[in-house]
């Protein structure tokens, strides 16, 4: 079955205190984006990145890494141009997936430590349940969004 990655970027990175934006911070010498697109496993045929803040850098870093090989499949991109939140980020890549009929996973282009064989259990899970989410549980949340089910 085809997949196709949704990955949000859109972020502006506030705690960061930095013009460069979040997804292109780098780690361990690679930026963030980088990582999440190197661990999208062989099923997923295209990725759309959901953009705003440092856009024109995004694209930029994007037009690189293809001339040098690194995207593992194609990525489109769509301008989030109104910071509405996560649901709002995800629906901007529907015009994009008009007609599709396979999966997608939905992932943040600043986890960089996302590894492909997460991403494959996944979507296996995915054939047996309607939706599947993957979370954790942090000793301190602190700032991390919560996950109720």
């Amino acid at each position: 079955m085809t997949t196709v990655a949704v990955i949000m970027a859109a972020g502006l990175g506030k705690r960061m205190k930095s013009a460069l934006p979040k997804v292109l911070h780098p780690v361990l010498g690679d930026p963030a984006l980088l990582w999440v697109l190197r661990a999208l496993p062989t099923s997923v045929s295209a990725a759309v990145l959901v953009l705003h803040h440092g856009k024109d850098q995004v694209e930029a870093a994007l037009k690189e890494w293809e001339k040098k090989g690194l995207l593992p499949c194609p990525v489109r991109t769509v301008d989030q141009r109104e910071p509405l939140g996560t649901g709002h980020a995800v629906a901007q890549a529907l015009p994009l997936l008009q007609g599709f009929e396979g999966r997608v996973i939905v992932l943040y282009g600043d986890t960089p430590f996302i590894r492909a064989e997460t991403l494959e259990a996944m979507l296996e899970a995915r054939a047996r349940h309607a939706v599947v989410v993957l979370g954790f549980q942090a000793a301190d949340p602190g700032r991390y969004g919560r996950l109720i089910t």
